[in-house]
């Protein structure tokens, strides 16, 4: 049963009447029964509401923060779209051959004519010529470009495995490792060889014209080759670990 501030008031005069009838101090009854109202006008539905609306309030909060939330993530979200579509790899592919000279290096070809001197090598052999050849033939130099990794070993058991090729804000990397495939009982032919790989990357839209290549070579040594649109004059930065020259 829902009491109203009227019937409230009305039994409080009615409790008051009858105290008054029984008891000579009617003013301090007086005074407890308005604490009385008091308390109960407290209790009563106008103070419920006020903390409704305290709990509305409290909700409007919570949208608020949400709407901070999302803002904040959509923010966060263009900014990471705006990086990742500069550059955007599609697709990459490999050539891999050996040629009997040579020094741990990379360099980036951009059109045909840059890769001219790859398919001309006089260091190749006329099957791997021929590969090669049909390699730089099929590349779309309009959405691609190739990279030239050759990395020299002590001995025909190392082979080059191309760890990573992604794009960044810098245009192209790529890690690029000599590995031993040799088992434990295995001899190995001893002879100096540059294993090498052509690197076919293929992107969505723009073809950056600047990157960086990472080689391990067979003795563990890193060496960083960077290179950008002076693409004649690579900027290299190796560290030697026992390197064989």
């Amino acid at each position: 049963m829902n009491l109203t501030r009227r019937r409230m008031l009305y039994g409080s005069s009615l409790v008051g009447t009858s105290m008054m009838a029984g008891c000579l101090e009617s003013g301090v009854g007086a005074s407890g029964n308005d604490d009385q109202d008091g308390d109960e006008n407290g209790d009563g539905g106008d103070d419920g509401n006020e903390s409704d609306d305290g709990d509305d309030e409290n909700d409007g909060t919570g949208d608020a923060d949400e709407k901070n939330d999302d803002g904040e993530s959509d923010e966060g979200d263009d900014g990471d779209d705006g990086g990742e579509s500069e550059y955007v790899l599609a697709d990459y592919e490999t050539l891999f051959y050996t040629v009997n000279r040579g020094e741990t290096d990379a360099q980036p070809l951009f059109s045909k004519e840059d890769a001219a001197d790859v398919v001309d090598d006089e260091r190749l052999s006329e099957t791997d010529r021929e590969a090669v050849e049909k390699f730089v033939e099929k590349t779309d130099f309009d959405r691609a470009k190739l990279l030239q990794v050759q990395v020299r070993v002590p001995n025909l058991c190392y082979e080059l495995e191309v760890d990573s090729v992604e794009t960044d804000a810098d245009g192209l990397t790529a890690h690029v490792s000599a590995v031993d495939t040799s088992g434990p009982d295995e001899m190995c032919a001893q002879m100096i060889a540059v294993r090498t790989v052509l690197v076919r990357a293929v992107f969505e839209s723009e073809v950056p014209k600047s990157g960086s290549v990472t080689i391990t070579d067979a003795q563990g040594g890193t060496h960083g080759i960077g290179y950008s649109v002076g693409h004649d004059e690579a900027s290299a930065d190796a560290e030697s670990d026992g390197t064989d020259h």
